[in-house]
């Protein structure tokens, strides 16, 4: 084998454009033809197409043609870069497509590649063979059987999807491939034979000497979508280090879903998370949940949104919760080495500047903790209902926290001077 794979490379031919009108005739087997009738010696990539024939890893037709306007078909396209990387079509682990029986002409290349996890199929577990490549996903595949890398990931198209950004991205800054025009990449376009080998050829003479020497990045990212250990966000499509994958992984894809996350990023890898914000709100009677299965997240957590439960899950610094927090927020199973901060709620923040008592319309958020420890609780909103089955060691109130419930143990009380002592309801404290 040529090139050394990386499996977090999985690169999905999800084509979206129907394959009426493509070419079903299979390149003859047997044709040994170097030259094609209708790719003459000023076709633009004449050379190209001349150097996979002279290998023997393109063929024509029967009648003596290529065909490079066609489209080139998922079966096509696996049989020429499986060719390519001189892949073992022979000796290989059955991937089980409904649709690619052993005795399918290109079942050796696509189980090669399906076995170095450079592409994989659809949900229904089919492969669709006859389907044609768009630009995007020859991106994605190239850029995985390659090893293609970007450096900088700053692209002049505007029409470029966040979760193929990073692979357009490494074939645009290498040479391989460049937009329909100076601002379009038009990734949705389908990919013909000739344009293929095309980037085949320029992807090969990419020398891994010519890759950037990738440095930790620390990425503020919003994510979009999670699914099989890998994550949608606002920097592309990114996948995730094994001690991460019990948080960022289906179950969680909820709660996640709009977050932000403040994390430190190696060769397209989620290594480490410094700070995370939860944006996506539950209702009533149907909380939004996100369950940390016992793992540790290395910084601070903020829920952003109102009917959230955290559990499971010991969070390094803080958990604040903010004013859009209104209503309801749980937790169990939350260890926090830092505090609990409630922050202001709106009419809070207004009172504060006008220099009046925050309204007695500010509500909650009812907070109910089980199982669950913080080195303290700042409570700085009004009319809060704060319960907990385990002992608080301290609980702060700052002044503008005028009417508080706390339903729980604690060993230590401290109240800012300027509170009306009063107004403070204390419950089985």
């Amino acid at each position: 084998m040529k090139k050394k794979y990386q499996k977090y490379f999985i690169a999905t031919m999800a084509a979206t454009v129907a394959a009426s009108g493509v070419a079903t005739l299979a390149p003859s087997t047997t044709s040994a033809n170097t030259s094609f009738s209708d790719v003459p010696t000023n076709y633009n990539f004449y050379k190209e197409v001349t150097n996979l024939a002279e290998r023997g890893i393109i063929k024509g037709f029967e009648d003596g043609t290529f065909r490079p306007g066609d489209y080139v078909t998922r079966g096509q396209a696996a049989k020429i870069i499986a060719g390519a990387l001189d892949l073992d079509t022979k000796n290989v682990k059955n991937p089980g497509f409904k649709d690619i029986p052993t005795s399918h002409q290109y079942y050796g290349a696509i189980a090669a590649l399906a076995n170095a996890g450079i592409i994989s199929g659809y949900e229904d577990n089919t492969y669709r063979p006859g389907e044609p490549v768009q630009r995007n996903h020859m991106a994605k595949i190239l850029a995985g059987a390659f090893e293609l890398k970007p450096s900088t990931n700053s692209l002049p198209f505007t029409d470029v999807r966040s979760d193929y950004k990073n692979y357009i991205s490494a074939l645009y800054e290498n040479g391989v491939t460049t937009g329909k025009t100076a601002t379009t990449f038009d990734g949705s376009s389908n990919v013909t034979r000739g344009q293929l080998a095309a980037f085949v050829i320029r992807a090969e003479k990419i020398k891994p000497s010519d890759q950037p020497e990738q440095q930790d990045q620390q990425l503020t990212l919003t994510i979009e979508s999670v699914s099989n250990n890998t994550i949608q966000t606002s920097e592309g499509e990114l996948k995730v280090a094994s001690s991460l994958t019990s948080i960022f992984h289906s179950k969680n894809a909820a709660a996640l879903k709009g977050a932000k996350v403040t994390a430190v990023v190696s060769n397209g890898v989620v290594t480490e998370v410094s700070s995370l914000t939860f944006n996506a709100s539950g209702a009533k009677g149907k909380a939004i949940v996100f369950d940390g299965s016992n793992t540790t997240i290395q910084g601070a957590v903020t829920v952003n949104a109102d009917f959230v439960a955290l559990n499971n899950m010991t969070v390094t610094g803080n958990v604040t919760l903010t004013d859009k927090a209104v209503t309801n927020f749980s937790a169990e199973g939350l260890t926090a080495n830092g505090e609990l901060i409630i922050e202001e709620g709106a009419a809070d923040q207004v009172a504060s500047i006008n220099g009046f008592v925050a309204a007695e319309t500010t509500k909650g958020p009812k907070i109910d903790l089980k199982k669950s420890k913080f080195k303290s609780v700042h409570a700085k909103r009004n009319n809060v209902s704060l319960s907990s089955d385990t002992k608080f060691s301290e609980v702060r109130v700052s002044a503008k926290a005028s009417t508080l419930e706390i339903n729980a143990d604690a060993e230590k009380i401290t109240i800012n001077t300027t509170v009306n002592l009063g107004s403070i309801i204390f419950v089985g404290v």
